[in-house]
């Protein structure tokens, strides 16, 4: 499952327009679905944060 957010990371860190925001848009979809998984959702925000700015 990791490797599934670090693509969607490299996505993210990549190019933020590519398929209007597809990596970004895909993992707050899955933090959503995983909302009571409070230390895995906190761990992938953190890196999604980094990986945004």
């Amino acid at each position: 499952m990791a490797a599934c957010w670090n693509h969607l990371l490299a996505i993210v860190g990549r190019d933020r327009s590519f398929m209007d925001d597809v990596g970004r848009r895909t993992m707050l979809s899955v933090f959503e679905l995983a909302a009571n998984q409070l230390d895995i959702v906190s761990h992938w925000r953190r890196k999604l944060s980094a990986a945004m700015n």
